[in-house]
């Protein structure tokens, strides 16, 4: 064991040592070269200084200072940089400029493809340096912007190798602005002006632009439009806002449209679900939904069923203005009597030990309700009803008396609902004001939209996002308040199997 232990610590020593000689080595040939190439520079420009390029015998030189024809190269390409340097650092060079360096080249055995290539790389340099200190700014002045381009033309360089030569600074310097810009959701016309003049001062063409901010622009552009809906409108100067940020972007209106589209549908449904809430559909409110529904070109299959709605809320409106439709029944009615519904019906009521249910027909007429079934009937005037409350599938009515109070099972509670309220409000506008089902209606604007944002436009039993309602968690006829805590988003299934029931 002891004899292991002693090899592996000799071989892990000579690996050491062996290790060190290769560094050692490495420098001192580092070293040597360098100093060899530092010894012919110095010899070469006292003869260029003393024979000129005319005269001066490049290979007899290399020859007499036994030096590597690779390294002698290295130094007279060096030399040659350092006179292109000089001769652009004010833009240009000059005719006579470009004779020294043609002479130069040829003394110093610089094939022309070589000097073409150093040329080239210094003029590189030279741009990329003074367009980097105006990068560095995060923003370029006007006279900057002219500069920079008058520095490219001198040097002879097209636009797209100009921005080759600063491909990366500029993008990042054009992210940098560009976040700058946007951080504060607003683009002003001078801010659209500033990122034009940065793109063309740089040679970068909109599409490259785009492709920089590619990965943040979506977001950008879709959080700007949540900003803006977050009120549940939005104005002409926000659309502006909105267009100057897409600019900014580089996004087309078609790109555009098509981020904005599902955002766009979000908002067309929480202003459906906020105007359908009260029952009432107005001139302006229909605006509205068609303004978003075409400003947006949001697709038909997407839309048609809240336009359907739009449509039997706009009826059952009518309803409760008194406008009652007119039906053909199978009782034989009053001299002037109308019949305004007729449907099946379960009604249940409560005793004084009990609560009992029975199934049959109930008919509503400009006179009367009338609900009758095996075991159990009644009738009674509409003027009768002092309240009217929406729950689930059913209508909670109430009578100035025992007689019709109860429950109304039906499968269109809202229909039946609006049927009676345009009924009473016939006879008694003041009390149809104050019923239940009136009042739950009245829930502010601004509790909707809270509302809406807060479940995320769902329902928040089981998450559908069609047929929504603004459910009272404490039902208003038991106290319940139109604030955002006691208001929920259900949808019309949901509602149902909840009953109202606390």
């Amino acid at each position: 064991m002891t004899d292991a232990l002693v090899i592996l610590l000799a071989l892990a020593m000579g690996v050491g040592v062996i290790a060190w000689l290769v560094h050692y080595l490495r420098n001192r040939h580092r070293a040597e070269r360098e100093a060899q190439q530092s010894q012919f520079r110095r010899f070469l420009l006292q003869e260029l200084q003393k024979r000129g390029t005319k005269h001066l015998d490049f290979a007899s030189m290399v020859q007499e200072c036994d030096i590597p024809r690779s390294l002698a190269d290295e130094v007279a390409q060096g030399i040659y940089a350092s006179f292109i340097n000089k001769f652009i650092s004010d833009g240009q060079i000059t005719d006579a400029e470009r004779q020294k360096l043609l002479g130069l080249s040829q003394a110093l055995c610089i094939d022309t493809a070589v000097a073409t290539s150093i040329e080239s790389r210094s003029k590189e340099r030279l741009y990329a340096a003074k367009a980097g200190s105006f990068i560095a700014k995060g923003e370029l002045q006007q006279s900057e912007a002219e500069s920079l381009e008058q520095l490219r033309q001198r040097l002879g360089m097209s636009r797209a190798k100009a921005l080759a030569v600063v491909e990366t600074s500029a993008g990042d310097g054009y992210r940098r602005l560009f976040r700058e810009i946007v951080s504060d959701g607003c683009v002003t016309e001078a801010e659209l002006e500033q990122l034009q003049r940065y793109r063309e001062a740089l040679g970068m063409t909109e599409a490259d632009a785009k492709a920089i901010v590619r990965g943040e622009a979506n977001d950008l552009y879709r959080d700007l439009f949540r900003r803006a809906m977050s009120d549940g409108r939005i104005t002409s100067a926000e659309l502006q806002a909105m267009d100057r940020f897409r600019q900014a972007l580089g996004l087309s209106e078609a790109e555009a449209l098509a981020i904005l589209q599902p955002e766009a549908l979000n908002l067309f449904r929480q202003c459906f679900f906020s105007i359908a809430q009260d029952g009432e559909i107005t001139q302006d409110e229909q605006q509205k939904l068609d303004w978003i529904r075409t400003h947006f070109n949001l697709p038909a299959q997407e839309v048609q069923p809240y336009l359907d709605q739009v449509q039997r809320l706009k009826k059952l409106a009518a309803y409760r203005q008194g406008e009652l439709p007119s039906l053909k029944t199978k009782i034989i009615l009053e001299s002037g009597e109308i019949c305004h519904w007729e449907g099946p019906c379960t009604f249940a009521w409560e005793t004084a030990v009990s609560r009992k249910s029975a199934t049959g027909e109930l008919i509503v007429t400009s006179d009367r309700l009338i609900f009758s079934s095996p075991g159990k009937a009644l009738r009674f005037a509409p003027t009768r009803i002092i309240d009217i409350e929406v729950f689930g599938n059913g209508l909670r009515v109430k009578t100035d008396g025992n007689k019709g109070t109860g429950e109304y099972y039906v499968d269109d509670p809202e229909g039946l609902e609006a049927v009676l309220f345009g009924l009473v409000r016939k006879h008694k506008y003041l009390l149809s004001q104050n019923f239940s089902s009136n009042q739950s209606r009245r829930v502010p604007e601004s509790v909707r939209r809270e509302v809406f944002y807060r479940d995320g436009g769902r329902c928040v039993r089981c998450a559908a996002m069609e047929y929504l309602e603004y459910d009272h968690i404490i039902p208003y006829s038991r106290g319940g308040a139109n604030t955002v805590n006691n208001i929920q988003l259900l949808c019309r299934r949901c509602n149902q199997l909840k009953g109202d029931r606390i």
